[in-house]
């Protein structure tokens, strides 16, 4: 939901009020599969949308979102964005008037400079969700990305307004790089070191990725497998070991050999 999800009210003819909740994710058979799982647990509908373009899950049932919205006070998000939204829908679910909406619909952000400033002295990464809630997070928001030109492979995360967020994700895997400013207050970690790496595979292995980003995730690693613990190497003493690796995807060939 803080990455790719949505939380909305909008209104009928001006008569009533309608409120939904959706995740909008690139259609592939693991995302597809991941939002599935989602709605077996949680309800919702999954559906094919865009002309295979996209995948969304859907709730549009009042009483339904409700106790959605109950999930969230245990589980706060960490985005203002999705912060901002559901204060609105608690506001709209107490108010439920039409034009009270319409009065204040255009404000919902309003409190989003106060709610920074809150969240800046706040260790997120202490909560006893903030694993979990990442590998959700990493599934929108995250890249895995591999160079065949100069094998600089990193792990990216962006996030728009919220600097807070990266900056604790920064901490959170021990990274030392800047974070990058962008165009529209959006901000960029991109992680090269070696050893962070290693903690972003660890990290995974313990909070799995589900959709998509866990196949990049597999592709990634099957690249450059010998900085974790999962060595493809064949020790022999007083030998030289090579071992000839295949990357299905690139059709490059990775030579490891060891002298012993």
């Amino acid at each position: 939901m803080d990455g790719d999800g949505s939380i909305q009210v909008n209104h009928w003819r001006k008569r009533c009020l309608q409120f939904r909740r959706n995740i909008k994710l690139k259609y592939t058979p693991a995302n597809f599969s991941m939002l599935k799982k989602i709605a077996t647990v949680i309800g919702g509908n999954v559906k094919i949308v865009g002309t295979n373009k996209w995948v969304l899950w859907v709730e549009n049932d009042t009483k339904k979102i409700f106790k959605l919205t109950e999930i969230l006070k245990d589980y706060p998000p960490r985005t203002t964005q999705l912060q901002c939204q559901l204060a609105f829908l608690n506001s709209c679910l107490i108010q439920k008037d039409v034009v009270w909406y319409l009065q204040h619909r255009d404000f919902k952000y309003a409190s989003r400079s106060n709610k920074l400033a809150i969240r800046t002295n706040c260790n997120i990464t202490q909560l006893s969700y903030f694993p979990a809630w990442l590998s959700g997070f990493r599934e929108a928001e995250s890249c895995f990305c591999v160079r065949n030109t100069n094998n600089n492979h990193s792990f990216s995360i962006s996030q728009q307004y919220d600097f807070y967020l990266i900056e604790a994700i920064k901490l959170y895997f021990g990274a030392f790089n800047k974070i990058q400013h962008k165009k529209d207050n959006l901000y960029l970690l991109e992680i090269y070191r070696k050893q962070c790496l290693k903690l972003i595979y660890n990290h995974c292995r313990n909070n799995p990725l589900l959709g998509e980003k866990h196949q990049s995730f597999l592709e990634f690693y099957s690249v450059i497998h010998f900085l974790v613990s999962c060595c493809l190497a064949t020790v022999r003493t007083g030998l030289f070991s090579v071992t000839l690796m295949t990357h299905k995807h690139t059709q490059h060939f990775i030579y490891v050999c060891f002298l012993f």
